[in-house]
């Protein structure tokens, strides 16, 4: 697996506040996965899923002729006004549910994408199958996901630094089966037995859910090429 690091100037120069932080991340990571396709690509047709307030949107819009952001009913309501406001030419933006695309026909999308939400859906394996069926028969599917590194950092972080109890991030019954769902060897399974082939899973830059403190600890995690999130690259699988 290539993997990817911040550098230590990166990391001191976004420490302004947690929100700012978060916002790096994100662009950086889009960015990184970016670069794994030839330069200058361009995307007809793309589809971001739990797309929030758009604030990631910005970063994908540049790389699509027409992007399409979704957000589940529940939290687009509130965030839809923010989103628009952003007034991006070639971004729409829709309520739905990434379990249920069929207001999308069969092969409407080159690149689906979404960031940091499949851990949270409630039958992701139907959520899959909806991304395998608006996908086009050459079209590229990215979702990243937490890593083991960040599930254990983040634990660590909670209890030795705030003295706090760690929080099962998504929908997990407890943290050791957390710790299960977050490895790669879970997430390939889940994607082929929607009919989707992983054919490159990046390593991206180390970090925990926390915001930027401790730098120490965020700066030695990117030194040794720890990763906080996994990004899977995934094709519709042949004969299926």
């Amino acid at each position: 697996m290539k993997k990817h690091a911040f550098s230590a100037a990166e990391i001191s120069g976004h420490l302004v506040s947690y929100e700012e932080w978060h916002r790096f991340v994100r662009r950086r990571e889009f960015e990184m996965v970016m670069q794994e396709l030839p330069s200058g690509h361009i995307f007809d047709n793309a589809l971001e899923l739990g797309a929030g307030d758009g604030g990631q949107s910005e970063t994908i819009a540049p790389f699509c002729r027409r992007l399409t952001c979704t957000e589940l009913d529940t939290l687009g309501t509130n965030m839809i006004g923010a989103f628009e406001a952003r007034n991006i030419p070639n971004v729409a933006y829709t309520l739905c549910d990434a379990r249920d695309l069929s207001i999308f026909a069969e092969g409407s999308f080159d690149f689906v994408f979404s960031s940091n939400m499949l851990e949270h859906v409630d039958g992701v394996d139907r959520c899959l199958r909806e991304c395998r069926r608006v996908l086009m028969p050459d079209g590229l599917m990215v979702h990243t996901m937490p890593s083991r590194h960040w599930k254990f950092w983040n634990t660590v972080v909670s209890v030795a630094i705030h003295r706090a109890p760690a929080q099962i991030h998504a929908l997990s019954a407890n943290h050791l089966e957390e710790w299960k769902d977050f490895g790669v060897g879970t997430w390939r399974r889940k994607f082929r037995a929607a009919g989707l082939e992983v054919t490159k899973m990046l390593g991206l830059p180390f970090y925990f859910g926390h915001g930027p403190r401790p730098q120490s600890l965020i700066t030695l995690g990117n030194r040794l090429k720890w990763f906080g999130s996994v990004a899977y690259f995934a094709r519709a699988a042949k004969g299926k």
